[in-house]
């Protein structure tokens, strides 16, 4: 009854199919089945350690598949944070220390291997970079595009908030207070000096772009090479 009634907390999901991170829905449920069908095979047998071996063995097959694929997916996130660490520890070998509500574009970025997902991950990403420092961020495709969930929009040499999912700690800002980095797989990024005209969506001064009055050091706070390893 209990595995029963924990199935239908997924039809109030949006994606009731996916099992990321709501598998314990069902698991107190789930485990208690498992065990009393598993007592059920064993029941047949007339010694007790018999029985005993026979939940024991079902029971380890169930724990080898759950670890097993725990291991997989542990994998799969490591090299995806390998991929996120890259792309950060660029921008803070390239930016060590920014002025306060700072820009920061980050553009070539690759659609079939974007280390980056969503600018949610990039905006947090930088937020964790510059301690204490109000910093924005916005990051483009190889191809010019808008990387995924890009609130900030540039035009008529301003940065504002489209107003659009989560909020970022700079909603305004001018052209003159932006870093456009160069996004590199191998690790070898760069500070653009001039203004991809992808970047604003029309009437911008490119002359206006000075990303050398943004960068004011070049030690990077020890909080981010704790956070992002050693540069």
């Amino acid at each position: 009854m209990l595995l029963i009634l924990s199935f239908p907390a997924y039809l109030a999901l949006s994606d009731p199919r996916t099992l990321w991170r709501t598998q314990l829905l069902s698991a107190i449920g789930a485990a208690m089945v498992l065990g009393a069908v598993f007592a059920l095979m064993a029941k047949p047998f007339s010694r007790r350690w018999v029985r005993d071996l026979v939940v024991m063995c079902m029971s380890a097959l169930v724990v080898f598949y759950g670890a097993s694929r725990a291991v997989e997916r542990g994998a799969f996130f490591r090299w995806n944070w390998h991929r996120h660490q890259v792309a950060i520890q660029e921008v803070i070998r390239d930016a060590p220390q920014i002025r306060p509500e700072t820009i920061i574009a980050l553009v070539g970025v690759p659609k079939e291997n974007d280390p980056l997902g969503h600018d949610m991950w990039f905006d947090m990403a930088l937020r964790l970079a510059y301690p204490k420092v109000p910093v924005a961020g916005v990051f483009y495709y190889s191809d010019g595009a808008p990387g995924l969930g890009n609130t900030l929009k540039l035009s008529a040499n301003h940065w504002h908030w489209d107003g659009t999912t989560m909020a970022p700690l700079v909603r305004e800002a001018s052209l003159e207070q932006t870093i456009v980095l160069e996004y590199r797989a191998d690790g070898i990024s760069r500070v653009l000096t001039e203004l991809p005209e992808f970047v604003c969506a029309g009437g911008c001064s490119p002359e206006l772009y000075n990303p050398g009055l943004r960068i004011t050091g070049h030690t990077p706070s020890p909080i981010a090479v704790h956070r992002y390893g050693p540069l």
